[in-house]
């Protein structure tokens, strides 16, 4: 930069130029470092006013650590040297303050070449500094929370690698695969590479990779709601043979959201259910057998006991007539008589048999009720039995009004059913107890008998068929385990309820509950 002698105008401009630059010090300097002129910018800049630097050197200016350094006179060296010196460095404010300043020195010359001076231009870059270096800070700490959360991803990523289940992540409407897991690569039959940025279309069969990803995979990227599958059935082609394999898979799909909530992908969650699934269809086979071989069984002892109630309805009229003959001696009667019960007792067997698979396959034990005395028909009924076991002692007490609308003969049967039971698994000697009761709109019926309590463990089921309340054997041949299971068909059938107790000290007892108006299931 040259000092030449420029003409009026151009010297007014220049004048007004400097004068009018607020936001930057323009001022003159001596060969030796002494100020010359000083603008309005340098005073707003620097805090002092022209005539208290004017004739000052120029070190005033540098803050004192750059002083002791001589780093005045390295400017004015370097600027003489090169012609300008360009730096950015500390400067001091007359209150003592400092600021970030862009520095400009140039050297002068006249017109014979010659070095003249100094002019340097000074402006306040601290706050445009301090931006810079927040914005350097908020870069590192963003660049740092990168490298977090990519560290954080691939530990997430390693525990995925060693997953039992399938996991891909997937990005984008097309649903590209950013991650999958060597189980979900084993699912897909490809390896890692032949899957990774590639959209899901791409990776599943053809046959029915589209329906899916409409079905399972759509929903969640629009909508961000999350998606369960259970046991969805896929065939996959078998690379040896070609033959097209059935497998089932379970699988979850969670939307994945940025950070201002928008749903950026999902995560996919799978695991192979095809040899549970399996197992089950085996298990529901083998069940259809069983329940198929079960209902067999029950149809074949229905169409046995009936075809068995003629012949048998035959032999007992048959003998009732030879037991009323008088020619018989004394051993052909006594013959005719062991006959008659047998026959009796397999009725009565027949009859059960016939009971339970009315209970079991059709609608129920069929019931007509009407009219009846509870009182009444017990006492029938223990004449009855009373008669058939002479060395037995049976009590009865009747209490208050036990008339209802019930089927008698059924009622009968079920009054049998718990004496015959209580007679069966009681000691020769003790008695048997039966008590029926009128209570508001109920009637009830007990049976106690004393002996070995019924174990714990067979209460729960003692109303189940072709089960016994102990373990012993019937030697007589008068039960196969119907007698309860029918008396709780009955019972139920006409809207009441049957329950048992047993213990050690108290015995058992079974007790009826029948409202006076019950059910009439089966009318």
């Amino acid at each position: 930069m040259e000092c030449t002698r420029a003409g009026p105008n151009t010297d007014v401009l220049f004048r007004f130029l400097v004068q009018s630059a607020k936001d930057r010090a323009i001022f003159g300097i001596d060969l030796q470092g002494h100020i010359l002129s000083w603008n309005p910018g340098a005073e707003h800049i620097k805090g002092w006013r022209a005539e208290e630097v004017m004739g000052q050197h120029f070190r005033m200016l540098f803050p004192e650590e750059y002083r002791q350094l001589g780093r005045p006179e390295e400017e004015l060296r370097e600027a003489f040297e090169t012609g300008h010196y360009q730096g950015e460095e500390p400067r001091q404010r007359k209150d003592g303050s400092l600021f970030i300043a862009e520095i400009d020195l140039w050297l002068l010359r006249n017109d014979a070449g010659l070095p003249c001076g100094f002019v340097k231009v000074t402006q306040d870059v601290t706050g445009r500094k301090l931006a810079e270096e927040e914005r350097e800070a908020l870069l590192a700490r963003e660049r740092a929370a990168h490298a977090e959360a990519e560290k954080e991803r691939r530990k997430l990523y390693a525990i995925f690698e060693k997953a039992p289940v399938g996991i891909a992540i997937f990005r984008g409407p097309h649903h590209v695969i950013q991650f999958a897991n060597p189980v979900q690569c084993h699912f897909w039959e490809r390896g890692s590479e032949e899957v990774l940025g590639r959209p899901l279309v791409d990776v599943l069969p053809e046959a029915w990779g589209p329906s899916i990803i409409a079905k399972a995979c759509d929903p969640v990227f629009q909508k961000g709601e999350p998606r369960v599958f259970t046991e969805e059935r896929f065939e996959f082609p078998c690379p040896d043979t070609g033959e097209r394999v059935e497998r089932y898979f379970n699988f979850t799909h969670v939307p994945m959201r940025d950070p201002d909530g928008a749903v950026e992908g999902f995560m996919g969650v799978s695991w192979d259910a095809t040899d549970e699934v399996k197992a089950h269809q085996r298990a529901a086979v083998l069940t259809r057998q069983l329940q198929d071989r079960v209902d067999f069984e029950q149809q074949l002892i229905g169409i046995v006991s009936h075809d068995l109630r003629t012949p048998l309805n035959a032999i007992h009229l048959t003998v009732g007539a030879m037991a009323r003959r008088d020619e018989l001696d004394a051993r052909t009667a006594q013959s005719v008589l062991r006959i008659q019960a047998a026959v009796h007792r397999a009725v009565r067997l027949v009859g059960d048999l016939l009971d339970f698979t009315q209970a079991r396959l059709g609608a129920g034990i069929p019931i007509a009720p009407r009219a009846s005395d509870l009182h009444q028909v017990a006492r029938q009924v223990l004449d009855q039995v009373d008669a058939a076991h002479p060395g037995r002692t049976l009590r009865v007490q009747a209490r208050g009004d036990a008339t209802g609308v019930w089927d008698s003969e059924r009622m009968a049967q079920v009054v049998q059913n718990l004496v015959t039971n209580a007679l069966k698994y009681s000691p020769e000697a003790s008695p048997v107890q039966v008590t029926t009761r009128g209570e508001d709109g109920w009637v009830s019926l007990s049976v106690h008998n004393q002996g070995p309590p019924i174990p714990p463990r067979k209460l729960p089921g003692i109303f189940e068929p072709l089960r016994r309340a102990t373990s012993e054997v019937d030697s007589t041949g008068r039960s196969v385990g119907l007698g309860l299971y029918i008396v709780k068909q009955l019972v139920e059938a006409h809207g009441g309820t049957v329950e048992v107790t047993s213990t050690l000290r108290d015995g058992t007892t079974f007790t009826v509950r029948l409202p006076r108006h019950g059910a009439s299931r089966g009318q």
